[in-house]
């Protein structure tokens, strides 16, 4: 302390101008005129001082983002692998689909190659050799188209016999939508825009629709009338001996033996639309 009070009782009884060449100020008064003198110096080292603590916030702060950028890369690899799965699963849906149409296809053109071996089948076997003529085609579409409207015909010249009402309900220029009982038989009020029901009335006992359908086809009287007069002719169904010397009927020509499953459905579609024609 004495050397600090010494040290600024000669500098203060010096005038102006004045120096002492034997004047040497002491340790002590070096570090306190320093530390005064050259406050650059003091932030230099206060910085100095702090330099670690900020390199190490620096330095946490570049490895959170370096674990954020490797969450992202993670999250973007999931994504990616996600869009892989997708565009598999659905390359594979168009896949399914497309076989799924392709064995559509073929088994349409199965039924359409089983439906053309039935009906060669049908022919006589000294027809065969026609069928891949060009005018065979022709020529057995128009038989068929005209056997189908001779045998309509038939069965309306005999639908009142059929159905039990008056046979002239069924004349081509009769409007039978307009007659309650043809309404009846098949489930309509005649409304504009209404729609015929897929199962009629007239496929149930009694014309009459069960609901839960067990007595469905039940009113068979109907298809068993219309098959006699397909394949034994119109006199089959008052009775009536087949004349002498006549065509003999379908079931002779085509020789039918038993009724199948084919006949009993087109027994049907022809009573449904019978009414209708």
């Amino acid at each position: 302390m004495s050397q600090i009070r010494y040290a600024v009782d000669e500098s203060s009884s010096s005038g102006p101008g004045e120096s002492s060449s034997d004047e040497r100020p002491g340790p002590t008064h070096s570090a306190i005129q320093g530390s005064i003198s050259n406050p650059v110096q003091r932030q230099a080292t206060s910085a100095a001082e702090r330099k670690p603590h900020h390199s190490r916030h620096e330095a946490e702060g570049v490895k959170n983002a370096q674990l954020e950028n490797q969450a992202l890369k993670e999250r973007l690899r999931v994504v990616e692998e996600q869009n892989k799965i997708l565009s598999t699963n659905k390359g594979r849906r168009k896949k399914d689909d497309a076989v799924a149409d392709d064995i559509l296809a073929f088994e349409a053109e199965l039924k359409e190659i089983a439906v053309l071996a039935e009906l060669y089948d049908t022919l006589p076997q000294h027809l065969h050799y026609l069928v891949p003529m060009n005018r065979f085609s022709n020529m057995f579409s128009k038989a068929v188209c005209a056997g189908r409207a001779s045998e309509l015909n038939k069965l309306r010249s005999v639908a009142g016999q059929i159905f039990e009402l008056p046979q002239r309900y069924f004349a081509i220029s009769f409007a039978r939508d307009t007659e309650p009982e043809i309404r009846r038989l098949l489930g309509t009020t005649g409304n504009p825009g209404e729609l015929y029901p897929t199962l009629p009335p007239m496929l149930f006992p009694g014309n009459t629709v069960d609901p839960s359908r067990k007595t469905l086809f039940g009113n068979w009287q109907l298809i068993a009338k219309t098959l006699s007069c397909c394949l034994k002719g119109r006199t089959s169904l008052s009775n009536e001996g087949r004349r002498q010397g006549g065509a003999p009927p379908n079931a002779v020509k085509w020789g039918v033996t038993a009724v199948t499953p084919g006949a009993v459905a087109w027994a049907i579609v022809a009573n449904i639309f019978e009414p209708l024609q």
